[in-house]
């Protein structure tokens, strides 16, 4: 296939903008989709509780496009962090609500031609030890591990993305919804393109295939 320059580059500055999003996206950017929103959603935000609803909103946002998770549905975003502000102010624990919410998007997105979300799963032993080092103290949740474990697991995933790299495949890492997040940034430094989702965020209509596992069972 022949690939004309043009299309190179505006592929090349997609991509900049996409990694570069969150970053665009200030206080003032934010203020500004809010008061985009419909009246009962501009309420909803101001009902969100805290110091500053829109930094909130603005942190949240940032988060999903730092994942390359759409931030089109405003409305149904705004929804989730109202509802997840009840019971907690991380930002994080705020964010995986959120994309609960947001898992019938996040599945299409993931879905190929044939139907199917490709996923890479976790070895039974794997899973078993990212639970039993997740500590939850109040509002604060810690992965408590060893720099060693975590490198042996960063190597051990890294090792199967690459096997299916090759053939331009980018299966997501389906995960436990206690450890998405940490694993999330273990692997952002050697594959940010790899999506990692936990089971929370698959849509009852979506179709898995298991391409691989990381570690062995």
């Amino acid at each position: 296939t022949v690939v004309d320059p043009e299309s190179v580059i505006t592929t090349h500055l997609t991509e900049v903008v996409k990694e570069h999003m969150p970053d665009l996206l200030t206080y003032g950017a934010v203020q500004g989709l809010i008061e985009g929103l419909d009246r009962d959603y501009q309420k909803l935000v101001g009902e969100i509780g805290g110091q500053s609803p829109a930094i909130l909103v603005q942190h949240v946002l940032q988060g999903l496009l730092t994942e390359r998770v759409s931030i089109r549905n405003l409305p149904l975003i705004v929804e989730a962090i109202a509802e997840a502000k009840r019971t907690s102010s991380n930002v994080v624990t705020i964010t995986e609500h959120v994309r609960r919410r947001l898992s019938n998007q996040i599945c299409k997105a993931l879905t190929d031609e044939n139907g199917y979300i490709q996923v890479i799963t976790l070895s039974s032993k794997w899973d078993q030890e990212f639970l039993d080092s997740v500590r939850v103290q109040g509002d604060e949740r810690n992965l408590i591990m060893s720099p060693q474990r975590i490198q042996e697991f960063v190597l051990e995933a890294r090792r199967t993305i690459q096997e299916h790299a090759a053939e331009d495949r980018w299966p997501a890492i389906l995960v436990a919804p206690e450890a998405r997040s940490f694993i999330r940034n273990m692997l952002e430094r050697v594959s940010p393109m790899t999506q990692v989702i936990s089971h929370n965020e698959i849509h009852r209509n979506a179709n898995l295939r298991t391409l691989a596992t990381i570690g062995k069972e």
